[in-house]
């Protein structure tokens, strides 16, 4: 049963990179989004644990509280905020 585990988490992980990569590439996303966004992807590649998922979490969401995000931008913040939060519960 650990593997199965084991193999969902490294799908998420893969989908969440995906996501990430995607917005990067996106040239409507503004700059220092793209670079937080970015130091995430390199997080969750070094180390994906309980404790640096909480903390990359609590970055994210204190962007979707800065009035000089787009709209559209914190959608796609919030999107990647479900699949880390699905991640951190599948990690406990």
């Amino acid at each position: 049963m650990p593997k199965k585990k084991n193999i969902d988490t490294s799908k998420m992980i893969e989908e969440i990179v995906s996501e990430i990569e995607f917005l990067v590439e996106d040239g409507s996303i503004p700059k220092n989004l793209k670079t937080l966004i970015l130091g995430i992807d390199e997080r969750l590649k070094k180390k994906c644990d309980d404790l640096e998922i909480s903390s990359i979490l609590y970055e994210l969401e204190d962007i979707t509280n800065n009035n000089n995000v787009p709209q559209f931008c914190r959608s796609a913040v919030w999107s990647l905020i479900s699949k880390l939060e699905n991640l951190k519960e599948s990690i406990k």
